[in-house]
């Protein structure tokens, strides 16, 4: 169980990213208004019902890292995922554990004006990252390609969480990119299994029933592992203050169904004061 402080709206708040019992979530139940559960078991769930206020679905594919190194790369997909392995180490890319910090927060911040998928990574909001993250770097040609970001959880797991890479659309790039991120999760299995983790966490995909699934899922489930349903969970002790914000999240939930133009909500997603509104 990782515990980190955080807000929610202007409240203070608590994150406990995979919580494995009722016990030991109580405690900070007094510490904080509000108190997030991060990817919580689905069999937990109900036991944390009298407090919920707000909950998401999440899916996710976990590694096994208790099995031998062997089996963890049998489970790889041969065409998608073996052979791009295989050919990012001919084209001797570089990967690197917690050394190039700067160039690997330049890179996430290209990535995310590219994507506008959420607000770029200042200073301070990195710097607040590396006690508890390693981040993985892959360079070709000595250029940084692609970044991985992940957060420690010992001995439970490792969970990715930011990602970025140089753009497909740049000729130089496009042959390399594909390749380089799947040499990064294959060092990460390994460096984690060395390191004695029990899982490696892709950091969500689509639900199973998704059809078509994304090409990012199909991305992480070429790797094997196994889909498990952890929802995120929004708690607060206080009952009338449960009940406001469960009327927030009812406003919430009505502006997303809204109709706006992909254009306006892309803006907002990377506007750090209204972007939850629409995750």
């Amino acid at each position: 169980m990782f515990v980190h402080q955080t807000k929610y709206f202007k409240l203070a708040g608590v994150q406990v990213w995979f919580p494995q019992r009722v016990e030991d979530v109580g405690p900070i139940l007094d510490q904080a208004p509000v108190v997030m559960l991060w990817q919580c078991p689905a069999n937990l769930v109900r036991e944390f019902n009298p407090w919920v206020f707000r909950s998401r679905p999440f899916h996710t594919p976990l590694i096994d890292l208790t099995r031998s190194e062997e089996e963890l790369w049998n489970e790889l997909e041969t065409k998608s995922c073996r052979y791009e392995i295989r050919k990012a180490q001919k084209m001797d890319c570089v990967v690197s554990l917690n050394e190039e910090i700067e160039a690997a927060r330049l890179l996430i911040n290209d990535s995310i004006r590219r994507l506008r998928y959420r607000h770029q990574m200042d200073e301070e909001q990195w710097q607040a990252l590396l006690p508890d993250h390693d981040i993985f770097l892959c360079r070709w040609q000595g250029t940084p390609v692609a970044v991985h970001v992940l957060l420690r959880d010992f001995p439970g797991r490792a969970r990715l969480l930011l990602s970025g890479s140089e753009d497909r659309a740049n000729q130089r790039f496009r042959g390399i990119v594909g390749p380089s991120n799947r040499l990064l999760h294959w060092y990460e299995l390994k460096n984690y299994k060395a390191r004695a983790f029990h899982l490696y966490d892709f950091g969500g995909c689509d639900a199973p029933k998704a059809s078509p699934p994304s090409s990012i899922s199909q991305f992480k489930l070429s790797f094997g592992g196994e889909v498990v349903a952890e929802p995120i969970l929004y708690l607060a002790e206080n009952p009338a203050l449960r009940t406001v914000l469960r009327g927030l999240g009812y406003a919430r939930n009505a502006l997303r169904r809204m109709p706006w133009p992909e254009s306006w909500l892309q803006a907002v997603r990377t506007t750090p004061k209204l972007g939850d509104l629409f995750r």
